[in-house]
């Protein structure tokens, strides 16, 4: 599988737009220095790879959870990035899960999962993960 997006970017560093577009037509998103080291409301690249971590890593735990043979009715995922100086320093995943399968089996399989995500692979630092369960299959609003 190959995957692509292009980036165009117009205007000085500290003044300037990018803009972001998938290479499947899925999203177009808006970049400014500002959104990154600011509060502008456009997206930045950690922002990005933290939305990639989020959802690679959801996807390899529900994978993880399906072949071992543990039903699951809803699994949710943040993923804070710490970046410091334009680097980044670490990612910390929180999977809260709704099952009422063997709670320590599910958090073996999700430290796994963590440890498979192809994004996880990818980045070069510290990636820490807590389990919440749930017994409820709602889905909360993001903080």
């Amino acid at each position: 599988m190959i995957v692509h997006s292009k980036v165009n970017w117009e205007g000085s560093f500290k003044e300037g737009t990018g803009y972001i577009h998938s290479g499947r037509g899925a999203y177009q998103l808006d970049y400014t220095y500002k959104g990154r080291i600011g509060d502008a409301p456009t997206t930045n690249p950690e922002e990005l790879i933290s939305s990639a971590h989020a959802a690679c890593y959801a996807m390899a735990l529900r994978f993880s959870l399906e072949k071992e043979n543990i039903d699951v009715d809803h699994i949710e995922v943040v993923c804070k990035i710490e970046a410091q100086e334009l680097k980044v320093k670490g990612s910390h995943l929180t999977a809260t899960i709704a099952s009422r399968q063997d709670q320590n089996r599910i958090r073996e399989i999700a430290e796994r999962a963590k440890e498979e995500c192809p994004i996880s692979m990818l980045l070069n630092c510290p990636i820490t993960l807590d389990v919440i369960f749930s017994e409820s299959s709602e889905v909360s609003s993001y903080s």
